[in-house]
């Protein structure tokens, strides 16, 4: 039987996926030490955590910080896995530059530790990047080949980590595969992302701010980019390649507020200036993963938004 090793898979991404293994019957190693790097209440955290936790019960946990580098090595070395996915991250981009030492310890640090102790241990690793490295989207949809221009701190960390996990292959011929989401949303997912927090001020009759009438973002939700990045790093096809995962259609936020106020009539919209301190972004390019992979995305936004709301009232 394949083993797989998730680093933050008890993360929103990170549990959907280590259920799909589960589910595929791969033995489940998970590092995870379980942390809301202080962006929300921590008895919601815990929560969260614990609605992660259901449905992994055949899965190893071990409450680890990925940047205790010695520590996850020896993890690494005992389980032996085939795989190793890594998920470790900021939650959210405004995390790394509230927090820059902690996100380089976690995006840097903890991944060339876990790099290291792959080397001559493990068939491939995946690294989850983010769309965040292209910086402004200069084609729609955007492709992988765009060079990537990130603007903020996260989105540079993800590049630095990108090109240290590429040349970890020529250095050491450690097989890789790259997976780039965006604007994940659905269950236990953090209060800070944006269909979260709409959601969130929709059910109990608040307001809404959306920066920039004109900002679009490839909305995704979370099965199919568990299911993408499960896809990338099971198939023969994914080795050494460089994916988006996405929806690949890019919804306005404007569009996402009147679904909400077709649900929600009271919901009050504010229109405000975009933010500059993020790129200007849209739609993601899947035809890549689709040609190698046979990734399609399954629910749209209608359906997820449902699905999530539903998720919410209960």
């Amino acid at each position: 039987m394949s083993k797989v090793l998730l680093s933050g898979g008890l993360g929103f991404i990170g549990n959907v996926l280590s259920k799909e293994f589960l589910d595929n019957g791969w033995d489940v190693v998970i590092i995870d030490n379980e942390t809301t790097y202080n962006t929300y209440e921590p008895k919601l955290h815990a929560s969260k955590v614990a609605q992660r936790k259901i449905g992994l019960e055949q899965a190893k946990i071990y409450n680890q910080d990925i940047f205790e580098v010695d520590c996850v090595k020896q993890i690494v070395t005992d389980e032996k896995p085939n795989l190793i996915v890594n998920l470790a991250n900021m939650p959210i981009a405004g995390v790394a530059v509230e927090q820059p030492i902690l996100a380089s310890d976690t995006m840097i640090r903890g991944l060339i530790g876990l790099l290291d102790a792959s080397v001559g241990v493990v068939d491939r690793f995946l690294n989850v990047s983010s769309s965040m490295v292209y910086g402004d989207f200069l084609t729609d949809p955007v492709v992988e080949d765009q060079v990537c221009n990130p603007q903020e701190i996260y989105g540079n960390l993800k590049v630095a980590g990108e090109r240290i996990v590429r040349a970890y292959t020529k250095l050491h011929g450690l097989e890789h595969t790259i997976v780039r989401p965006s604007a994940c949303y659905g269950p236990s997912g953090n209060e800070a992302f944006v269909i979260t927090k709409f959601l969130r001020e929709a059910m109990k009759g608040g307001s809404i701010n959306i920066n920039g009438v004109g900002t679009k973002l490839d909305f995704t939700y979370v099965t199919d980019i568990a299911h993408g990045i499960f896809l990338a790093g099971t198939k023969q096809q994914g080795a050494n390649e460089t994916f988006n995962i996405t929806c690949g259609n890019k919804r306005g936020l404007t569009e996402v507020a009147d679904i909400l106020k077709e649900w929600y009539p009271e919901l009050t919209v504010n229109i405000t200036d975009p933010n500059t301190l993020y790129p200007k972004r849209g739609q993601l390019s899947i035809k890549k993963a689709n040609t190698l992979l046979g990734y399609e995305s399954q629910v749209q936004l209608e359906e997820g938004l449902e699905k999530f709301h539903a998720f919410l009232k209960d």
